[in-house]
């Protein structure tokens, strides 16, 4: 991923960490807001595709700024038309109560991107407080003499430039961050809460990086209508005691509502059995506790069962537990 992806995704991650006014404010957008980024020849367009409590659905198309006519560009007809000329196309998933990302998938090329990388970029981020500046500690315009005029980044929002306030934030990034050491990340947010992302972004020291929202709005909606998820893991093991069965799934937000099913492959024709189940959720994983009651109205003495699980918002994803269960009511 190229350095503004990083600052793109990490930046919402980290203002949700730290500021719960910022976090307010990304929450209180709606599904369709936009933003539209620039950082030298590189263009971004980043918006809200789904919302739901604290999880949010982003995508996220780039382009040269050679490539398009950033004066007279439509958005929602450039989507329309699969965004010509685009060098990215990404679909990112982001737990914003858990300050994580769930997955990441590239509709081009159709399959999911690796977010270690993004990860490891945001563990360093996340620790570092964001400082409101006051209006002496702001930059102005000529000196820095207090009757000088406050510097303001220029604001455009539906191709319409508006004056505008800001709300002014910073933080001090680590020695050890490896684009930006030791350097001063400052963000300007519209005071109007009119977009979701900073309308100025710029790092401080020897080398310096600004990345200028130019455009922002609403109602923008996907051309995609269908994307894939990545299929969460069951445990290798199924436990077993005298009252219960257990099985523990990796946590994903598309397997909270799900339906439990078992397939007696003793039996000819095989048999399908759906299971009521208890779920209970930890930070990392969900675990289906099974009545042994329950197998003993279902279930056959010495029968072999295998567990699937189904997702009520994913049917097409269903998954399958590893391990052939052999039911004894001998327990």
């Amino acid at each position: 991923m190229h350095i503004i992806k990083y600052l793109f995704l990490s930046l919402i991650l980290l203002t949700a960490a730290y500021s719960f006014s910022l976090k307010e404010k990304m929450l209180s957008a709606e599904k369709g807001d936009y933003v539209v980024s620039k950082q030298k020849n590189l263009v971004s367009l980043l918006f809200i595709r789904e919302k739901q409590a604290n999880h949010i659905l982003l995508e996220e198309i780039s382009t040269a700024s050679s490539l398009i006519d950033l004066e007279t560009i439509d958005w929602q007809n450039w989507l329309d038309q699969k965004a010509p000329k685009h060098t990215s196309w990404l679909i990112i998933d982001i737990d914003l109560e858990n300050n994580k990302i769930i997955e990441c998938y590239s509709p081009i090329q159709k399959q999911f991107i690796k977010t270690d990388e993004l990860e490891n970029f945001f563990i360093k981020l996340i620790n570092l407080p964001l400082t409101y500046l006051e209006k002496n500690q702001q930059e102005r315009l000529a000196s820095y003499h207090l009757h000088q005029k406050l510097w303001q980044p220029p604001f455009i929002y539906e191709k319409n430039a508006r004056p505008m306030d800001f709300s002014v934030y910073r933080t001090k990034l680590p020695k050890d961050f490896e684009h930006f050491p030791s350097k001063t990340l400052e963000m300007y947010y519209d005071k109007d809460n009119l977009l979701f992302f900073p309308t100025w972004l710029q790092v401080k020291g020897n080398f310096s990086f600004i990345m200028q929202t130019i455009d922002g709005g609403k109602n923008l909606i996907s051309p995609i209508t269908d994307i894939p998820h990545q299929k969460p893991q069951f445990d290798a093991k199924i436990y077993e005691d005298t009252t219960n069965v257990q099985l523990y799934l990796e946590k994903s937000p598309y397997y909270n509502e799900c339906e439990l099913l078992a397939l007696d492959i003793t039996q000819k024709p095989k048999k399908w059995i759906t299971l009521p189940f208890t779920l209970k959720a930890s930070d990392k994983a969900y675990q289906f506790i099974i009545d042994r009651k329950e197998l003993k109205k279902r279930f056959e003495n010495n029968h072999r069962y295998l567990f699937i699980l189904s997702s009520k918002k994913d049917k097409n994803n269903a998954i399958q537990h590893p391990c052939i269960y052999i039911f004894q009511d001998t327990i």
